[in-house]
């Protein structure tokens, strides 16, 4: 969906699965791969990225609440990880994103896929569940950078996240990209 607003977008680098993009002489999209490992190493082998002022991250989620359906829209307030300190990074004010809650994002080294996984993202206080969200908030935090971190619930994660996630995944992505695009990029007037 991002292609049809930015058919101009040309490849800056790219690496072992992370790329990064110029959508527009001042917005660039950097693919990181799935997982906090190479989320991390993405982060560290692009150094170009360091010349952004802001970070919007956006993806699927699991839930880990009962009060986060499928679909819902979630932005993180905090982030965390296992064996790690929570972070709390500067938030990009202007944006307000109707329809959104904010919850602590929890990102785990691999899917979640049963109850014990559950329990712990929930224990650290995880609401929702990503792999890769903690090493972009570090990141942020590290640069002194403000992020947006946009998430959909692509399904409840535990036992039944492998089919929820065949199910729901193609519409989760469409909604989290189609709010980007109404409720972010044009807001900021990166797109008419």
């Amino acid at each position: 969906m991002l292609r049809q607003y930015f058919s101009q977008a040309r490849l800056i680098q790219r690496f072992a699965g992370a790329e990064l993009l110029a959508l527009t002489p001042d917005l660039g999209l950097l693919r990181t791969g799935v997982g906090l490992d190479n989320c991390q190493q993405a982060l560290q082998l692009l150094n170009v990225v360091a010349t952004y002022d802001r970070c919007i991250q956006f993806g699927v989620s699991g839930s880990l609440s009962e009060t986060l359906p499928i679909h819902s829209l979630v932005v993180a307030k905090s982030f965390s990880a296992e064996a790690q300190p929570v972070i709390t990074t500067r938030t990009i004010l202007e944006l307000a994103i109707p329809d959104t809650v904010a919850v602590q994002f929890y990102s785990s080294t691999s899917a979640i896929t049963n109850a014990t996984a559950r329990d712990t993202a929930r224990i650290a206080g995880g609401q929702a569940v990503d792999m890769e969200s903690y090493a972009i908030a570090r990141y942020c935090q590290q640069q002194v950078r403000p992020l947006l971190a946009l998430r959909c619930i692509s399904d409840q994660a535990g036992p039944s996240t492998p089919v929820d996630f065949r199910r729901h995944y193609q519409q989760a992505a469409t909604l989290v990209q189609r709010a980007l695009i109404d409720q972010v990029l044009k807001t900021l007037k990166v797109i008419a």
